[in-house]
């Protein structure tokens, strides 16, 4: 047993002195890609990316936060490269600073700036890193693994911000920007108790509501804050006065297609199609309103329930159709859209729901076919557009996503309110404290592209 025991004893020394002898190897390696430079009166350590690094490792040797090194250095959102260097901030956040203005007086809605008149911002997005890192440790290849897939709208989000910013400073606008990964509630709770957000005056997300909530309560009486809902259709906003919801009310956008149906004297078989009894409810009330009640049929699909032709077939006309779907359910609104489709001979116009603008399984021809109207934030026409689509493909070599357009517009909306105040219209509604955009265009499909309906 003694012979035994030593051996495992040597065996124990000898793994601990190979782990030793390979930690001071990685350590040379490591010390030799890096050095010291000053930015803007700032100590930053300059990284090289060695093959199988990751964020977090790097975050952990530096023993600086992970968001750190996002803001300063945001392509690393996209994946590391070996060889490529980074800034690793040695001091506290390092922020994307814009020069300062003296056009930052009165905002509407009020967003506060400091003595040196500048715009404290937070955006607080699910990136997702850690999957990112995961796709990346495991690539065993020499090109970038590829992005995690639920990254990509905070990613085409986050460059349309700095779109913006890069507008905002040429026009003397001061902004100090820092960026948080939330992927998660506990992610979220940790940066909220941390207090990252104590100092910021205008803060854009987090996307998921039970987050957005969490962050209305612990600032809804802050006056001095803002607080943006940027792309959320339920109504996250309803206790917190200092809050901003950019995506219309489910009920706001039924009160807008059924005025656009009252104003155009609709002719043919209207028919009302849901799983949501309350919003189905609620539109068949303002079809009846007077002074222009409306005819019309309704069913409503109980939960689980498939859409099949037998049971719209007694509710449709057999030429004309106008087809009104008030549900942001995307299983019962993509099993929905193939079976009104596949009716031939029939003549449809559907009206739908802003949230069908983010469901990636509506099929194009079926959405051409039907002729579907949706109320829309995400509206790509314009002079603005125009500029803005001009900047990013200067600036990313590729065309900009519809969310990256709504951060461009969102970030000049809250910051630049002289210069861009009509982007958006917001009010104050019945029953709820925050404030609600009025202001969107309805959409709809012809010739496989989206028009502004006159």
């Amino acid at each position: 047993m003694g012979v035994i025991y030593f051996r495992k004893k040597g065996f124990i020394i000898m793994r601990y002195l190979f782990c030793f002898l390979f930690f001071l190897s990685r350590l040379s390696a490591h010390t030799q890609t890096i050095k010291d430079t000053i930015i803007n009166d700032r100590p930053y350590v300059i990284h090289e990316v060695q093959p199988q690094e990751t964020l977090y490792g790097i975050a952990r040797n530096y023993n600086v936060e992970l968001n750190q090194i996002v803001v300063q250095n945001p392509f690393v959102i996209q994946g590391l490269i070996p060889g490529n260097t980074i800034l690793i901030p040695m001091m506290g956040y390092v922020t994307n600073r814009l020069p300062p203005s003296k056009l930052q007086n009165k905002l509407k809605p009020k967003v506060v700036v400091d003595s040196s008149n500048v715009v404290k911002m937070a955006l607080v997005l699910p990136f997702y890193l850690d999957m990112n890192d995961t796709l990346e440790a495991y690539n065993l290849t020499d090109q970038p693994a590829e992005i995690y897939k639920r990254s990509q709208t905070a990613l085409d989000y986050y460059s349309g911000v700095k779109i913006a910013l890069d507008t905002l400073s040429q026009l003397g606008y001061h902004v100090d920007l820092r960026v948080f990964d939330a992927p998660n509630d506990s992610v979220f709770s940790y940066l909220l108790d941390s207090t990252f957000f104590d100092d910021r005056n205008l803060i854009f997300g987090p996307l998921y509501q039970k987050q957005f909530q969490k962050l209305g309560n612990r600032y809804s009486t802050d006056e001095n804050r803002v607080l943006v809902s940027p792309l959320s259709f339920k109504n996250v906003i309803k206790y917190y006065p200092n809050a901003y919801q950019i995506v219309p009310l489910p009920k706001i956008q039924i009160n807008a297609f059924v005025k656009l149906l009252k104003d155009k004297s609709n002719k043919g078989q209207i028919v009302v199609l849901g799983d949501d009894e309350n919003l189905l409810k609620y539109t068949k009330t303002q079809l009846l309103q007077e002074p222009i009640p409306l005819k019309f049929k309704s069913h409503l699909f109980k939960k689980g329930e498939v859409p099949v032709k037998e049971v719209l077939y007694p509710l449709l006309d057999e030429k004309n159709n106008t087809v009104i779907v008030p549900s942001n359910d995307r299983s019962f609104v993509s099993r929905l859209m193939p079976v009104l489709g596949s009716m031939e001979d029939t003549l449809f116009t559907v009206y739908g729901m802003d949230s069908w603008n983010r469901f990636d399984n509506l099929d194009m021809d079926d959405l051409v076919k039907l002729q579907v109207h949706i109320p829309s934030v995400f509206n790509q026409s314009g002079k603005l557009f125009d500029k803005f689509q001009k900047h990013y493909l200067k600036t990313y070599l590729a065309y900009p996503s519809k969310y990256a357009y709504a951060a461009y517009q969102q970030t000049l909306y809250f910051i630049g309110q002289q210069k861009f105040g009509d982007i958006y219209d917001f009010q104050k509604t019945n029953k709820c404290l925050g404030n609600v955009n009025l202001q969107f265009p309805i959409l709809f499909y012809q010739d496989y592209n989206l028009h502004i309906v006159d």
